[in-house]
């Protein structure tokens, strides 16, 4: 697996927070991430992560990597793979509570994962909402889309 040949994170970009490790009390998130190998080089994916919320992001688990995610297809490889390896970092303990807490996020969080735009896609999105905005084509009220024209 890739996961285990990653040196360290050299940077990530937007976090797309998920809701679904919240009653564990885990973040979930989506981001963009350039991960530094052992070999030196350098990669960019998209990665789904996981970390305890009263750690922060500093004791983050990359949990799965969108170019991986066509490996899970059946529960076996799901919980021997990813989860235990999850659990015991997040968790400390590989009980089958904890197995089954991560295998749930891992199912819910795939289709988000691979539908995860690059980067420089979700920059072109916001640049072109902006100038709809200057132009009034769109009309914002708190956040919410009041009137759409284009």
């Amino acid at each position: 697996m890739i996961i285990e040949k990653i040196e360290k994170v050299e940077r990530y970009g937007i976090v797309n927070e998920l809701p679904l490790g919240r009653k564990h009390g885990l973040l979930v998130g989506i981001a963009n991430f350039t991960f530094r190998l052992a070999d030196d080089s350098t990669f960019d994916d998209a990665a789904l992560f996981m970390a305890r919320r009263s750690f922060g992001l500093g004791r983050m688990n990359i949990t799965l990597l969108r170019k991986q995610a066509w490996q899970f297809q059946d529960d076996a490889t799901l919980i021997d793979g990813i989860a235990r390896q999850a659990a015991k970092q997040l968790f400390c303990s590989e009980t089958p509570e904890d197995l089954k807490k991560i295998a749930d996020i891992v199912e819910y969080a795939i289709d988000d994962l691979v539908m995860h735009p690059p980067e420089d896609v979700i920059d072109e999105q916001k640049r072109q909402q902006k100038e709809l905005e200057r132009l009034g084509l769109v009309i914002k009220a708190n956040d919410k889309i009041v009137l759409d024209a284009s």
